[in-house]
């Protein structure tokens, strides 16, 4: 085949590894309803991506398209996706037909085709999964599928090698290289009418069990009711509960993803859990799933407490709880700003200071002020670049979503305060609480402080929530095994 001399769109990359890479085709899909159709994004890569990002994982997506829709993955970059796009002939695209009486059933028909990936547009990116998401057969081969399985677990959607382009219809077919490839398979995606075709099973338990023979260590099986897992000789099930259709396209590609995602933090029945919460609330609305972790606390009985200590009714929220500002009873300027606390004579930390509080911290010497906060927290100032830059000092900013912080976050951070080193930093956000969180880990990851010092001046700002205990545990545990 032969492939475009139009350069390859990368979005730059800040980050040394990632949690999830995927790999298959971003689509430009119709979504047909009683004869009214829709141009929309489409494919495993655009609904399992932004999914992913949503419930915390970094994520990196490679995929091909033509290069006058390039544009369409601006989407993803915007969520914080890594992407990795090839130019390609034309973009691949599915007609999804629908009666509006009748949403679970659609005939789906071919409208373009990519192309096959190259092992050469596979990034040289370490990732704990590399998920095969493709959306029709003939994008990734089998000698594709062995080189990923050298490089860590594989997941695989089986759609994208039993789906095949037959004229102007998609069809259903058995893959021939079916045993060879799912030895090389982790983590294994079907749904109820490949699992049929493959194993000639129509009770999903047994297709799970069949399946499994083969080499992958766990099943994913998807139907209109629920989700299924097997995963180590046990079956796990949780179910759908959607209010409505209107967002049925993309059911299974978010049900898998969620899966992974929480998979790589939680046990099998936990991630079954949350893949079925997850997958519930994309099918009432069209798109992926744009929600948070704290709708999943909000939407689940295990949900636990909000940040306030209180009920689930807060969480929502995605800033910092505002604690009671105490006086400090001190004429030291500094310590008249929230949440003050310094860790060296070259590093401090606090709340988010008032504008005019920026002349003290630059008359105690600091250089530099890095801000995690949102734009949108409270008492956050608009202008806070320019009265920084005013100031002589340098600032960086690097927004945290409070109920959703994220790996490529803290690579971000670390390499801001690894390029300053030697020079007095000042790091702030709205309250201290994800500033003393990330100060713990860059204290321990790469200074080498032991962690319960570190956890010493944490406890001082506060006690993190379940979000942001899990955020220290899967980072201290990526970076630090033996922490």
């Amino acid at each position: 085949m032969t492939r475009s001399n139009a350069p390859v769109d990368v979005t730059p990359l800040d980050v040394t590894s990632i949690d999830v890479m995927m790999i298959g085709h971003f689509a430009k899909d119709q979504v047909i309803v009683d004869g009214r159709a829709q141009t929309v994004p489409g494919g495993g890569v655009y609904y399992g991506s932004v999914a992913l990002r949503r419930l915390g994982a970094s994520v990196a997506v490679v995929t091909r398209l033509h290069p006058d829709d390039f544009p369409l993955l601006d989407e993803l970059k915007r969520e914080g996706v890594q992407v990795f796009a090839a130019p390609a002939p034309q973009t691949s695209g599915i007609a999804n037909y629908y009666r509006s009486d009748d949403m679970e059933r659609r005939v789906c028909q071919p409208l373009g085709f990519a192309g096959p990936f190259a092992a050469s547009e596979i990034p040289a990116l370490p990732a704990r999964v590399y998920a095969i998401v493709s959306i029709m057969a003939g994008e990734v081969d089998l000698p594709l599928l062995e080189l990923l399985a050298k490089r860590g677990p594989v997941a695989l959607d089986v759609q994208g090698f039993v789906r095949v382009r037959d004229g102007s219809d998609l069809v259903f077919r058995h893959w021939p290289g079916m045993e060879q490839g799912l030895s090389l398979v982790t983590y294994l995606k079907v749904d109820r009418a490949e699992a049929e075709l493959l194993t000639g099973q129509t009770d999903l338990q047994a297709a799970a069990r069949q399946l499994s023979d083969y080499g992958p260590r766990e099943i994913v099986l998807t139907q209109s009711a629920g989700v299924t897992v097997w995963a180590d000789g046990q079956i796990y099930q949780a179910p759908f509960t959607p209010r409505t259709l209107a967002g049925r396209t993309g059911r299974g590609d978010t049900c898998f993803a969620s899966y992974l995602g929480w998979r790589l933090r939680a046990s099998p029945e936990e991630a079954v859990r949350v893949a079925a919460v997850v997958t519930t609330s994309k099918q009432e609305t069209p798109g992926p799933w744009r929600g948070t972790l704290a709708d999943l606390r909000t939407d689940t009985p295990q949900g636990g407490t909000s940040e306030t200590g209180g009920s689930m009714q807060d969480t929502n929220s995605v800033q910092e709880p505002i604690p009671e500002q105490e006086a400090s009873g001190t004429d030291d300027p500094l310590k008249q700003i929230r949440s003050y606390l310094p860790i060296s004579d070259e590093l401090a930390t606090a709340g988010q200071p008032a504008a005019e509080q920026f002349g003290a911290i630059k008359d105690a010497g600091y250089q530099v002020v890095i801000n995690l906060a949102m734009p949108t927290s409270t008492h956050a100032l608009p202008n806070e670049a320019d009265i920084v830059a005013e100031l002589g000092m340098d600032y960086i900013h690097i927004p945290v979503v409070w109920k959703n912080p994220t790996p490529a976050d803290l690579e971000r951070f670390f390499a801001a305060m690894d390029s300053h080193q030697g020079q007095k930093v000042f790091v702030h956000c709205g309250m201290n609480m994800r500033v003393s969180s990330f100060i713990l880990l860059y204290r321990v990851i790469r200074q080498g402080v032991p962690l319960e010092t570190a956890r010493q001046a944490l406890s001082k700002i506060w006690e993190p929530d379940t979000t942001w205990q899990w955020f220290i545990e899967h980072s201290l545990a990526r970076y630090k095994p033996d922490k």
